[in-house]
């Protein structure tokens, strides 16, 4: 009896810090979504008024604008879409932690590879970029086009290092929350619904 007391407290006591860990990572998505949303309208603002001053940095509009627009629409869908998602996880972890827990290691793991993709198409647009701008300095339209994008591609590099640090520690939570299929705690136990 006390062996089962025991197992059902570990069972409620795993439940509750992937329930933490989810949340946490769903919360790290909205917020990186906010953030990539304003930046990319900031930059497209940025690119606007560059445009717009007519003097030689005019010219990093060209990569500033189409990728700050880019980077506006992808943060504010994640954002959006996100809204839903911690609720839609809560209930697969109440009422189906074993496949609550495929399911979600196989949805980081997707996100795993998009920041890979993302950062490696980063850091390639910061090279090109910061090559441009110092191979064509004395082509001022050439050069504020490279400077343009290796500032946006430095930033959105440092998204994705973020990004990715935090999906590879809510990935590491999934993999030490470990259920067998007698293990499925309660709507109670796992506290999304309280």
């Amino acid at each position: 009896m006390l062996s089962r007391h025991h197992n059902a407290q570990a069972r409620r006591a795993a439940s509750r810090r992937v329930r933490e860990e989810m949340r946490a990572f769903v919360r790290g998505e909205r917020r990186e979504a906010a953030l990539g949303a304003l930046l990319g309208a900031a930059t497209v603002v940025l690119a606007v008024a560059l445009a717009l001053q007519g003097g030689p940095w005019r010219w990093a509009a060209a990569p500033l604008a189409p990728m700050g627009a880019l980077q506006a629409a992808l943060g504010a869908r994640s954002f959006w879409r996100s809204r839903r998602q911690a609720s839609d996880l809560g209930v697969a972890l109440a009422s189906d932690p074993g496949r609550f827990q495929h399911d979600e290691q196989a949805r980081v793991a997707r996100i795993l590879v998009a920041l890979r993709v993302g950062l490696a198409l980063a850091g390639a647009l910061l090279v090109v970029g910061a090559a441009v701008a110092l191979l064509r300095r004395g082509d001022e339209a050439w050069s504020a086009m490279g400077a343009g994008l290796a500032a946006e591609a430095a930033l959105l590099l440092a998204m994705d290092a973020w990004a990715l640090s935090r999906a590879k520690s809510y990935q590491g939570a999934l993999a030490r929350f470990l259920t067998d299929q007698g293990a499925r705690p309660t709507t109670h136990e796992s506290g999304d619904f309280e």
